[in-house]
């Protein structure tokens, strides 16, 4: 950020019409090339912005952050967003130019409206609100309803992340449906809330990880999210011999529906009993090789994280089988009841 007294001449009416608002506390600005290309000013309360290409279409961003967060969100909504924000609608945040501030303090979207939408008396300027991640799991029309009807004038909110488990299903919608930059921003989260609530990233990394119709970028995305995830989710385990289980989906050629898979050391000692509780359903030869084929790519990509949760070390004999008949829960059930810990991870087919 540059620290900015004298604006540019093209940005001298907003600090001025700023100005007969109240007291300004500072202004930055954006520059490229060594040309500024967005100026902002901030109040106590509120930050103005506006671009070199548009200067008589000021944006606006009302909240808690300090006056140097909320200048450079503002600046770069009207950098990046000119022409969506002059559309008005949703407009996406650009994470790139924000590493600064908190994940939990920077909205995905904003939804851009007239000012005076929220009571604001402000002639001809766009008031930009923070959407929270749990509106992100809204279709865009109910996401902008919501927005209007939450926000009192036009206040950005404290923390985008609560409530937590809604939040969740915001991050996944934007993994599953979301395109740049929300898609990436959307990671990012992901990627900071696994340390400390990995069951939740569990959760809806596991519903991913299986979903249809994911194009190759995004599942090797979601892919990369689930090898952070895996290694938690092997610690704190207690000791005893352990299964590895996951859910898949067989090939479309086989019927495409989920399937339980899983692994566990050859041991005459100790066997499951999964099929004897829940039956099989019957499949055909081609179904059985299919299934058995996604099983070893599987195992392929996964193997020195499988051999980690099993503790196996060096060569082992390893029993491995699937099933299209039972939920993971029943399966992680029917195992502890066998004996072993059951250890269950996101293993995607990615190959």
């Amino acid at each position: 950020m540059d620290l900015t007294t004298s604006p540019p001449s093209w940005a001298k009416p907003l600090l001025e019409r700023v100005t007969k608002l109240g007291a300004t506390i500072a202004t930055s600005s954006t520059s490229k090339r060594g040309e500024v290309i967005a100026f902002a000013v901030a109040t106590p309360s509120v930050v103005f912005a506006v671009t070199r290409e548009r200067p008589d279409h000021p944006v606006a961003v009302v909240g808690s952050w300090s006056a140097e967060d909320a200048m450079a969100i503002v600046r770069s909504l009207v950098v990046r967003s000119a022409r969506r924000i002059a559309e008005g609608g949703l407009v996406s945040t650009q994470f790139d130019d924000l590493e600064s501030i908190s994940l939990d303090r920077l909205p995905p979207q904003f939804f851009v409206a007239p000012a005076d939408t929220w009571g604001r008396d402000w002639p001809r300027v766009s008031l930009a609100v923070g959407c929270t991640w749990a509106e992100m799991a809204l279709t865009p029309e109910e996401r902008e309803a919501a927005v209007r009807a939450r926000s009192h004038e036009g206040v950005t909110g404290n923390d985008v992340l609560s409530p937590l488990g809604p939040a969740f299903e915001g991050i996944a919608r934007a993994l599953r449906k979301a395109n740049e930059p929300l898609l990436k921003s959307a990671a990012w989260v992901m990627q900071s809330l696994i340390a400390d609530h990995t069951e939740l990233a569990r959760q809806h990394l596991a519903k991913l990880a299986v979903q249809k119709g994911l194009d190759d970028d995004r599942r090797d995305l979601v892919g990369a999210l689930c090898d952070e995830l895996n290694p938690r989710l092997l610690s704190g385990l207690r000791p005893g011999p352990r299964a590895v289980l996951t859910s898949f989906r067989m090939p479309q050629s086989a019927g495409g529906a989920l399937a339980v898979a899983f692994f566990y050391p050859d041991s005459e000692s100790r066997t499951s009993k999964l099929v004897e509780r829940h039956p099989e359903p019957d499949l055909a030869q081609h179904e059985v090789d299919s299934g058995f084929s996604t099983l070893g790519r599987i195992f392929e990509r996964h193997q020195a994280l499988i051999a980690k949760a099993l503790e196996q070390h060096g060569g082992f004999k390893l029993l491995r089988g699937f099933h299209t008949g039972v939920s993971l829960k029943d399966a992680l059930a029917s195992f502890e009841a066998d004996g072993f810990v059951p250890v269950s991870l996101v293993l995607d087919d990615a190959l």
